[in-house]
Parts: structure tokens; C-alpha cells; sequence
């Protein structure tokens, strides 16, 4: 997987394998997680991300043949999240729909679904002071309101049988 940045970024990543960066193209920081996939056991979680509103955090990967779901959590730490996407394959009653949340202080707010479930996945979340944009790779975009009104988006985890391959702030 690689991580690609602004400079100014300093993102710190656990996960499995650690991690190795580098300075990439453009001035870009790279960074490598040695180790691949990410599943329930073994999650991908990054912060010190410093999303600012408009700006675009770009995630690639591919979900396994079998999958059931992933999720995707964003926010400030995992109790405070302003979205947690949570494509489902078939798992919790749902047949390829893609759940939206967020959780405030650990509780968590009223769930959005979305019709949605490809087995390649690049999406682009951006945000606003109301709402986060969420562009998936078929050209389906839809909006999740911005509950928590953060300023900036500084936490990323990643769980379920999904392989990351790149993750980019444009």
C-alpha cells in the first residue's frame, strides 16, 4: 500500500507488518505498510491525517471474493467519527448496500443506506462544514451530513477482508 501527501503531513500508521516512507513524486510522502491486506484481525489505523474541508482523501483497494464487509472509519479517533462507511456484501441482514454512520463521544447517530457493493473499490471522500461527499468509482456520488462539524479529518481506520493498494490526499 502506499500513502501519498502533502509534505506537511505527518501521518503515523499501525497496523500489520509497520510501515517504511519515502519521499515520493512531486514532494509527496510515500509510505509502504509491509504486509498487505488488512482484515478484522489485523486493522490498518492512521492519524495526524489533517484532512482540511475541500480537500479529497482518495482510497483504493480491492475487497476479496468472499467478503462479507469492510469499513472504512473517519474522524478524529475511533470514538469520534464523522463517517464510517461499511459496504455490505452480505452481512447484518444486507444484501450489497453500503451503510453510512457516524459515532459521537461512542454513541453511535442513525445509519444512512446507500445501494451500492462492487468488489473493486477507489473512493473519494471530501468534506464541508455540513456535509461529507462520497464518490465511488461507478460515478455514484452521495452526501453524509457532517455531524461531529469538524474542522479537520485527522483519523483513518480500515477493517474487514478489503486489501488497500493507495491511499492519496489530493
Amino acid at each position: 500500500m502506499e500513502v501519498m501527501g502533502r509534505e506537511s503531513r505527518s501521518p503515523r500508521f499501525g497496523g500489520p507488518g509497520g510501515a517504511a516512507t519515502q519521499e515520493g513524486p512531486e514532494g509527496h510522502v510515500l509510505l509502504t505498510q509491509l504486509g498487505g491486506r488488512v482484515s478484522s484481525a489485523q486493522g490498518l489505523v492512521a492519524s495526524n491525517l489533517n484532512l482540511k474541508p475541500g480537500e479529497c482523501l482518495r482510497v483504493r483497494g480491492e475487497v476479496a471474493p468472499d467478503a462479507k464487509s469492510f469499513v472504512l472509519n473517519l474522524g478524529k479517533d475511533n470514538n469520534n467519527l464523522c463517517l464510517h462507511f461499511n459496504p455490505r456484501f452480505n452481512a447484518h441482514g444486507d444484501t450489497n448496500t453500503i451503510v453510512c454512520n457516524s459515532k459521537d463521544g461512542g454513541a453511535w447517530g442513525a445509519e444512512h443506506r446507500e445501494p451500492g457493493g462492487g468488489r473493486g473499490l477507489e473512493i473519494c471522500v471530501s468534506f464541508d462544514q455540513t456535509d461529507l461527499t462520497i464518490k465511488l468509482p461507478d460515478g455514484h456520488e452521495f452526501k453524509f451530513p457532517n455531524r461531529l462539524n469538524l474542522e479537520a479529518i485527522n483519523y483513518l481506520a480500515a477493517d474487514g477482508d478489503f486489501k488497500i493498494k493507495c491511499v492519496a490526499f489530493e
